[in-house]
């Protein structure tokens, strides 16, 4: 088990980079592909021995996650009985398909995401196997490489032979092919064992089920920035070659050493690191736009957003004058240093909002500004924005919520103190659920529903997101739920939910919100789209393009939901308040505005809110009310010239 600190710059958890340790979910069949039961080789891209001549097949991370990911019967699918994923390759003489600087054939993974790392940070795989018939070769089958990215060359290979014997072969030359092999151990055929690859602090070193590690000596190689390779990779020329994976597990613990894929950002805006760990922060990943000699404009995105959500907005706001900055929140994107624990030993305290408003006042003053002419927030990112306007209005000149009303500040008990009853006791709980009552859920439950906020925050739903059993796997969720949450779909048509809070009303909501009962988020958007045509479907690409969709499910494959989910938890066990009870009763007193599509029914999700936000009650100088025709929850994407109107119209009504 992997575990945290208190020092996030020590030692740093699985998760650190966005790696689950593989969970293996079980199902009663085989019908799903190996993507579905280990989720993480969305991490991966695998080549496998079939295709065209010097152009094997190569199948991407994204196409082999969920249960309808990639598979093929001969060379690469999962077996329900042995619980491991069946890699097969045949040797060369069948006449399988290779690189054109290959001698061999292979159904091998290559770690895509990220797509290279300095051997100085911390870096580790760790896979569970069992070698059903290694190859002829010469040392065996190749079950694993650590790879150079700058060389193309191996820097070490793990090789396995049919005496069970494994073998480590490291590269003593850049140009390759003078390995200088060692024996590490012995394991026989047919047998499960556990090996770890690991090139951390610039050492490589190899350990087998748990023992001592060998060190080997890579200096000859400059220790080049590298990836890693897992897999069955046949070296034989007669004998075809079965590797059985049951899991594989990656740590990478320093970000800065990371290359990440390139963002397809418009030209003008620039994506960099605010690296504040070492004075008890994150490293913020920001992108920015604007002359920093102007006055800043702060972007904060909400779920499942990026900081990427902003590329729309992000220009015109810096051509009007404005130096505009939107970083990944806590819990998203290329931000680290936060809590990534397993489900059951993560702080729910630091997804609070103080905590994520602290977030805000950190990147603002590391970009050396102490005003903020506005700070805009959507969905969750509404909540921090809304944070930075009660607690710091000497820094947030203003504030702009998207979609997503603020609903208060906290309120303190209020005339509870302790007084005696008829019998001479006392009682300091006088308001009590009364017997017999019914909570929300189980009124939503007897309907056959479910709050999404309370299926966001238990322990399956991240792994359910992440490796959806539905149909074309993460892309075609996050494609589904970007859909159906938009004016694009014709099935939104909000309005207020006028007898509130009640489980009757509430079914009125989408199932995005009110989910069914037994479904999963991914399955509750799959019945939503079921019946939608490619064409009606196209017109979100409009917006949002294949390749913008590409992005979030590389983002979320190598994080995974973890982050965003845990922002729910908060919210639901009541977390997410602590610390906000000092500022309890204070309104907004700097200008606000707020905006949303006519096509949301974020506006309306908690009834009465954005009534409350326009009387006074919760925003003392509430500037004007903006709902865009034929937008909806997505609206910086989806309408992005109406945005930055609004926001102008907000700052330079300040003047």
């Amino acid at each position: 088990m992997h575990f945290q600190t208190s020092t996030i710059l020590t030692l740093l958890p699985l998760f650190q980079l966005g790696w689950a340790s593989t969970m293996l979910k079980t199902r009663n069949s085989s019908d799903c592909a190996p993507g579905y039961y280990v989720p993480n080789i969305g991490n991966f891209d695998l080549q496998l021995p079939i295709g065209s001549d010097g152009s094997p097949k190569t199948v991407s991370g994204s196409d082999l996650t969920g249960c309808d990911g990639f598979q093929d019967p001969d060379w690469f699918y999962w077996d329900a009985d042995a619980k491991s994923i069946i890699m097969k390759a045949p040797p060369s003489s069948s006449g399988c398909v290779k690189t054109t600087n290959s001698k061999h054939c292979r159904t091998e993974f290559r770690e895509t995401n990220p797509k290279s790392w300095s051997p100085s940070g911390t870096n580790k795989m760790t896979v569970s196997l069992t070698i059903v018939t290694a190859d002829d070769g010469s040392h065996g089958t190749v079950i694993g490489q650590v790879f150079s990215a700058e060389y193309s060359k191996p820097v070490a290979e793990l090789y396995y032979n049919p005496s069970g014997d494994i073998y480590i072969g490291v590269e003593q030359s850049t140009s390759g092919g003078d390995s200088d092999f060692t024996k590490v151990g012995n394991v026989p055929e047919g047998t499960a064992f556990t090996y770890e690859l690991s090139y951390s602090d610039d050492n490589l070193t190899f350990s087998l089920n748990g023992g001592d590690s060998q060190s080997f000596e890579t200096s000859q190689l400059d220790n080049p920035d590298s990836y890693f390779k897992f897999g069955n990779y046949n070296q034989g020329t007669d004998v075809n070659s079965e590797v059985d994976v049951t899991s594989v597990d990656i740590v990478h613990t320093k970000e800065e050493a990371m290359t990440y894929p390139q963002l397809p950002l418009p030209e003008g805006i620039t994506s960099r690191q605010i690296d504040l760990r070492s004075f008890g922060h994150l490293s913020f990943h920001i992108l920015e736009a604007g002359s920093p000699s102007n006055p800043l404009i702060l972007l904060l995105h909400g779920f499942p957003m990026l900081a990427y959500s902003w590329r729309r907005t992000m220009l015109p706001l810096a051509e009007a004058g404005y130096y505009v900055v939107a970083p990944d929140q806590r819990g998203y994107g290329r931000t680290t240093g936060w809590d990534m624990r397993p489900y059951a030993e993560v702080d729910l305290y630091t997804f609070s909002t103080t905590i994520f408003v602290r977030d805000m006042l950190a990147v603002v003053s590391a970009l050396g500004f102490t005003k903020v002419k506005c700070v805009v927030g959507i969905d969750a990112g509404g909540v921090t924005a809304g944070g930075c306007a009660v607690i710091r209005p000497d820094v947030f000149e203003s504030v702009m919520l998207l979609t997503h009303p603020f609903n208060g500040s906290p309120k303190l008990p209020f005339g509870v103190a302790s007084r005696e009853t008829q019998d001479g006791t006392t009682d300091s709980a006088p308001v009590r659920q009364k017997q017999g009552s019914t909570s929300i859920h189980e009124q939503l439950a007897a309907l056959g529903r479910k709050h999404y906020k309370w299926y966001y925050s238990t322990p399956d739903a991240n792994a359910e997101m992440t490796s959806p059993s539905t149909p074309g796997g993460l892309s075609s969720f996050l494609r589904g739920y970007f859909y159906v949450k938009s004016a694009s779909w014709a099935g939104n048509n909000p309005h207020p939910l006028e007898g509130g809070w009640t489980a009757s009303e509430l079914v009125k909501l989408p199932y995005y919100y009110i989910m069914p009962l037994e479904a999963t988020m991914p399955e509750s958007i799959n019945r939503l789209m079921v019946n939608e045509t490619e064409e009606a479907v196209g017109l979100s690409k409009e917006w949002l393009s294949d390749e913008d969709i590409e992005v979030y499910a590389s983002e979320y494959s190598r994080t995974t939901f973890a982050g965003g989910l845990n922002w729910y938890r908060a919210y639901t066990d009541g977390t997410f308040k602590r610390g906000m009870d000092v500022f309890a009763g204070l309104k907004i007193k700097i200008p606000c505005a707020f905006i949303a599509g006519n096509k949301d029914w974020g506006t309306y999700q908690e009834p009465g809110t954005i009534e409350k936000m326009r009387d006074g009650t919760f925003c003392e100088d509430f500037r004007f009310f903006k709902m865009v025709e034929n937008a909806g929850h997505w609206i910086p994407q989806e309408k992005p010239k109406e945005v930055v109107e609004g926001i102008l119209k907000l700052v330079e009504s300040l003047e």
